[in-house]
């Protein structure tokens, strides 16, 4: 995707983030509750802890945290800009922290932000390669709640570059 594309397809998804029915404070919960600070907090996970490949063949930065656990398998393509996917996953970490891991990845691998977004308790997030190669991550999270407790849906999509 080029980077107006990318910066349309962001803020569609969080358009339509925005109007699902968030759960109610969960951010809030999981940031006070004491057994997640026992536990060691989903705050306080580290942008570039060790990630999974959220497809074969998926770059450096289309990974997912190690607790990540995806809705279905990945959707990948190819197009004009190189080879690319999407994936919905969930965590425990906290639509802030998500973003950070996520920024984390992408300044590692070389992409620059392009955009971030607070809609409500959703956060977005977009990188794009300096570049003409196309390379590019966006990223949508919002809280959910969850089986034992608050959670974080997430949709990552991505494009390699040609």
């Amino acid at each position: 995707m080029r980077m107006k594309g990318m910066c349309l397809a962001l803020a569609a998804g969080l358009a339509l983030t925005a109007c699902s029915e968030p759960a109610e404070d969960a951010g809030a919960e999981a940031a006070e509750s004491p057994a997640a600070a026992e536990a060691g907090s989903p705050e306080a996970a580290p942008p570039t802890s060790p990630g999974v490949p959220a497809a074969p063949r998926a770059p450096a930065y289309a990974v997912l945290p190690r607790d990540g656990r995806a809705e279905t398998p990945a959707t990948v393509s190819e197009g004009p800009e190189g080879p690319g996917g999407m994936v919905v996953y969930e965590t425990a970490l906290s639509p802030d922290a998500v973003v950070e891991f996520h920024r984390g990845h992408a300044e590692a691998a070389g992409l620059a932000t392009v955009s971030t977004m607070t809609i409500g308790e959703a956060r977005g997030y977009a990188a794009a390669a300096q570049d003409a190669s196309g390379a590019g991550m966006q990223v949508i999270a919002s809280p959910v709640a969850g089986e034992s407790g608050p959670e974080t849906s997430v949709q990552l999509s991505w494009t390699a570059g040609g």
